[in-house]
C-alpha cells in the first residue's frame, strides 16, 4: 500500500462525484493542486455534515491522503488546521474569484510553496481590508503574483524597447509584447506611465485603478483562452 502523504491545504473547488461522494481541488505547498475523492460528502450519514463543514473555502486544513490512479487521489483524512479566514460580503466574493483563477491555471502536481505563502496573505489581506478599493488593489497584487507563477511575466519599469518607462506617456499593452509608448492620437487602449512606476513601486493610486485592471484583465483573458471567470458575476460593480 502506497504510504500516507501529509500536508496543509485549502479547498479551491468541488463538484459532485457518484451518489453520494465529491470530487475536491485542494491547493497544497508541496503537491500545488490535487484532486481527491472525498467519500460520503453529500450523504445523510453520520460525520457527513463535518466534512462539508471542513470543505468550505478559505479553511485551512491538514489532509492525509495516499496516491490513486491518474492524478486523482483519495483522501485518508482532512481536520481544521485553524479558523477559517473570516471572508465577508464583497472580499468573500474576492476570495472565490481568487480561488477560480487558481483551480483553472494552475498545474497539477508542482511545488509551489512560496506561491501557497502568497495565496494565504491574499486571504489576510482581503478579511482585512476596509473597502472595495483596498479589496481591488489586493486583487491586482495577487494576479500578478499568479501570472508570474505561470510565467508571464509583466515588466513595469521598462517598455518593450529596454527603455524606461516614462511617467508622462502613454503606453498600449500586449501580454506576450507588453508595454510600448503610443502617441496621444493612438486609437488603442493605454496605460499612463506614471501608473505603470507606481504599481512596481507598490504605491496605491486610485486614479490608476482602472488601468491595471484593464492590464491584468487583459493578461488573464489570454491565459485563460477568452474563457469567462464566473466569479466575476458576483460583484456588485466591476473590481
Amino acid at each position: 500500500m502506497a504510504q500516507a502523504i501529509t500536508q496543509s491545504g485549502y479547498v479551491l473547488h468541488q463538484k459532485a462525484y457518484r451518489e453520494t461522494s465529491a470530487l475536491v481541488t485542494f491547493f497544497t505547498p508541496e503537491q500545488g493542486k490535487l484532486t481527491a475523492v472525498v467519500r460520503g460528502l453529500r450523504s445523510g450519514q453520520k460525520g457527513a455534515a463535518a466534512k462539508r463543514a471542513l470543505c468550505q473555502p478559505f479553511q485551512p486544513l491538514h489532509l492525509s491522503w495516499r496516491e490513486g490512479r491518474g492524478e486523482l487521489v483519495t483522501l485518508h483524512s482532512m481536520e481544521a488546521a485553524g479558523i477559517r479566514f473570516p471572508l465577508m460580503g464583497e472580499a468573500s466574493y474576492c476570495g472565490l474569484y481568487v480561488n477560480e483563477l487558481m483551480y483553472r491555471l494552475l498545474y497539477p502536481g508542482v511545488a509551489m510553496t512560496p506561491f501557497y505563502r502568497a495565496y494565504e496573505q491574499t486571504l489576510y489581506q482581503l478579511a482585512d481590508a476596509k473597502d472595495r478599493a483596498q479589496q481591488a488593489w489586493q486583487l491586482r497584487q495577487f494576479e500578478w503574483v499568479l501570472l508570474d507563477q505561470l510565467g508571464v511575466r509583466i515588466e513595469f519599469r521598462q517598455s518593450l524597447d529596454g527603455q524606461p518607462i516614462d511617467p508622462h506617456a502613454h503606453y498600449a499593452f500586449a501580454p506576450d509584447a507588453g508595454f510600448w509608448p503610443v502617441g496621444p492620437n493612438s486609437i488603442e487602449l493605454t496605460v499612463p506611465g506614471h501608473c505603470l512606476l507606481a504599481f512596481a513601486q507598490g504605491d496605491y493610486d486610485a486614479a490608476c485603478q482602472k488601468p491595471w485592471r484593464f492590464i491584468f484583465r487583459t493578461a488573464l483573458t489570454q491565459a485563460l483562452n477568452g474563457q469567462p471567470i464566473q466569479a466575476r458575476a458576483l460583484f456588485s460593480q466591476d473590481t
